[in-house]
């Protein structure tokens, strides 16, 4: 029996307020250069000064890519929202999509997620579906 060892990780941070959207483009860049080579997909979602990311792929992959953009100084105040085994990927054709929505809409989703996570209301599968249909991501 194979075990199953990927994972989905999402978590919000804070661009700094000196973040260019040519910063963006580069982190853009890099991420998709990266993860290919490392087998990582997923989504940056940004909005108005605020991200959100989902990642996926395998543990260990994953978890070292995490605590690597934990000490990215591009942002700041990084709050893990779910972290889960998943069967398959939401995004396994993108090595990083991105999603840019107004700040209003960003803020409304991080409330939806915060009050998600602190009641325990969503399930993880809830809430990657949730994220996938509210950032209008089409592969």
């Amino acid at each position: 029996m194979k075990i199953n060892n990927n994972i989905r990780l999402i978590y919000f941070s804070q661009s700094l307020p000196s973040l260019s959207k040519a910063d963006i483009e580069n982190i853009l860049l890099e991420s998709r250069q990266n993860n290919e080579k490392i087998d990582v997909s997923g989504i940056l979602c940004f909005g108005g000064s605020d991200f959100i990311q989902v990642l996926e792929g395998e543990e260990s992959t994953i978890i070292s890519l995490y605590a690597k953009i934990l000490k990215d100084t591009r942002h700041q105040s990084c709050q893990l929202l779910d972290i889960h085994f998943a069967d398959s990927r939401l995004f396994e054709k993108w090595s990083m999509g991105f999603v840019e929505r107004s700040k209003a809409d960003f803020e409304k989703l991080h409330l939806i997620l915060n009050q998600s996570k602190k009641s325990n209301k969503l399930a993880s599968s809830e809430i990657t579906t949730l994220l996938k249909t509210y950032l209008g991501s089409n592969q």
